[in-house]
């Protein structure tokens, strides 16, 4: 079976060689192994893109310190109020 121009595995791995370039590492020597370790094509941009949120909220700077009116106010709009 030819490899569809687009394949969201060489997708991925244009996305994972770009973090490998900034300096972001794998957890394999060949991007390309590391993506066929996670499944479908599905699960791997979805593990992908939830791997780039995660570096995102590692790297972004701490939120302002949260009390308990930020969480009756979460609960009360989670609640529709």
């Amino acid at each position: 079976m030819a490899e569809d121009d687009n394949d969201p595995i060489d997708e991925n791995e244009r996305l994972a060689d770009a973090d490998v370039a900034e300096g972001r590492l794998v957890p394999h020597a060949l991007v390309r192994e590391w993506l066929k370790t996670l499944g479908t094509p599905d699960q791997a941009a979805a593990r992908l893109r939830l791997r780039n949120v995660l570096v995102e909220g590692a790297t972004s700077p701490p939120s302002d310190p949260v009390g308990p009116e930020y969480f009756e106010a979460l609960r009360n709009h989670v609640r529709g109020e």
